[in-house]
């Protein structure tokens, strides 16, 4: 039987300066089967052409490459319009400016055939600067604070996410299921302008996600990330991924976020009131049942994306 066909996903946006190493990185991958599509979502720096000229050199490289243009629309639209476009059995979205390491579309496929049921499985990444030189070895723990050994547990991963957002670009790798057909859950709500927490949060909710804490690509950070200029709509993101999902959620993680969406229902409540006391009563038991599936208790304080810094493709 031939390996699964991998399709490597890359919503590009005025990235002219780092696609050809992007696309590098993925032509020296050693896993045989890959579909390489690049969508340009409106750049004006000749983006486009740099990926069509690198992949046109390397014609049999891939078993199939594309390189098309469209008027921007955002990196929610621009990944979906990829995945619907995508042919592999597993789909792998990576940034325009960043980098996937040796051996890793090799390793996240043996990840996930040791984990049959899992829809999607997310790895670690190393941080590197605009040049390509290290920042650091875990962008999970040494850039956004998470906690490896939480997360790789593999327990209550959607509590440990929604308590500590840390999961950066470009590690997600998703099985056909989650992205094409019904009860496609991997797929990006388009209503949203920075769409990893809601996608991972219902992915998680399934009890279908896996975590590797192996790194297997590198992400960039650099000036010209237009993250920078949305933070202060990212609290108003993260509202609406809980008024979607928290009535649904079950275990812990509903808990934890029905009582965040209740709690701001309370606050003007006095400190005794029954609803807030039976509140934080429910809380901390839901906390001491996951501090018991995972081993420890998570590391930081509720989920902040506006002071929490991620590039993402086409809005990257």
């Amino acid at each position: 039987m031939p390996e699964p066909l991998v399709s490597i996903l890359i919503p590009a946006y005025n990235h002219a300066r780092f696609i050809e190493a992007t696309l590098a990185s993925i032509a020296s991958q050693d896993y045989p089967r890959l579909e390489v599509l690049v969508l340009d979502d409106g750049s004006h720096d000749g983006t486009a052409a740099a990926a069509e000229a690198f992949l046109a050199a390397r014609a049999g490289r891939f078993e199939r490459a594309r390189v098309w243009s469209q008027p921007n629309a955002g990196i929610t639209r621009t990944l979906n319009r990829l995945l619907d476009t995508a042919l592999g059995d597993v789909a792998m979205p990576i940034a325009s400016d960043d980098l996937l390491l040796p051996g890793a579309v090799r390793h996240r496929m043996a990840a996930l055939a040791a984990a049959p049921a899992a829809l999607a499985l997310f790895t670690d990444c190393v941080v590197v600067d605009d040049a390509g030189r290290r920042l650091h070895e875990s962008g999970i723990r040494d850039l956004y604070g998470g906690s490896l050994e939480a997360l790789a547990t593999n327990r209550a991963l959607a509590a440990t996410l929604f308590r500590r957002w840390c999961v950066p670009g470009g590690v997600l790798s998703l099985r056909r299921e989650a992205f094409a057909g019904p009860g496609a859950v991997g797929r990006l709500d388009e209503a949203l302008v920075v769409e990893d927490f809601d996608q991972y949060m219902r992915l998680a909710l399934t009890g279908r996600l896996r975590f590797d804490p192996a790194p297997t690509s590198a992400y960039r950070l650099h000036d010209g990330q237009t993250i920078w200029t949305i933070e202060d709509v990212m609290p108003t993101q993260i509202q609406h991924v809980l008024d979607k999902v928290a009535p649904g959620a079950r275990g812990i993680a509903g808990v934890l976020m029905r009582q965040n969406v209740e709690g701001l229902e309370i606050g003007g409540l006095p400190r005794a009131h029954p609803r807030r006391l039976w509140l934080a009563a429910r809380r901390r038991a839901a906390w001491a049942v996951h501090r018991w599936q995972v081993g420890r208790p998570p590391v930081g304080p509720l989920p902040d994306l506006n002071s929490q810094r991620h590039g993402r493709g086409a809005d990257a």
